[in-house]
């Protein structure tokens, strides 16, 4: 792979650092997120003040597949590897957030359902000492309630 470490327009320094900030923030936030990527990352993308040389490792480093990746690092504008990369790495931490969320979700669901287990479990041998049944017939009783109320074709009703 060969790049071209092209020096960023002089003029336009200010650009460049709130460019550089919102590159690295973004990186910050995938490695936190994505847990396949070494958390040693976030330090070497400290070291690296030159917005040519973020963009080249983190183009060499981030998931592209390895033709994109090729052309990418070919390419002689720096501000368009810088663009392709920003944009790709948008694309990847929104893909993490949403697995991330998507995670959780499914965390929350299933500590409910063992909450519910649990208190059940709970509420048996309580139940056993005040002398009440296991409340089988009640259930029965619900059931066949909520069967009549189900619109079951004929079959199943039989």
């Amino acid at each position: 792979m060969r790049t071209s470490h092209s020096r960023v327009p002089k003029d336009d320094d200010a650009y460049w650092e709130a460019a550089m900030r919102n590159l690295r923030e973004s990186a910050y936030r995938l490695i936190e997120l994505d847990d396949e990527i070494p958390s040693e990352a976030e330090q070497t993308l400290r070291q690296i003040d030159d917005p040519v040389l973020l963009t080249d490792v983190l183009a060499a480093n981030l998931k592209f597949d390895m033709a994109a990746r090729q052309h990418l690092l070919e390419q002689p504008s720096v501000e368009h590897r810088f663009k392709v990369v920003q944009t790709f790495l948008s694309e990847q931490l929104n893909i993490a957030e949403l697995q991330r969320k998507l995670k959780n979700d499914r965390h929350t669901e299933m500590s409910e359902s063992q909450k519910k287990a649990y208190l059940r479990e709970q509420v048996r041998p309580i139940q056993k000492e005040l002398g009440e049944d296991d409340g089988a017939e009640e259930q029965l009783a619900d059931l066949a309630q909520r069967l009549k109320a189900a619109s079951l074709p004929e079959k199943a009703k039989a």
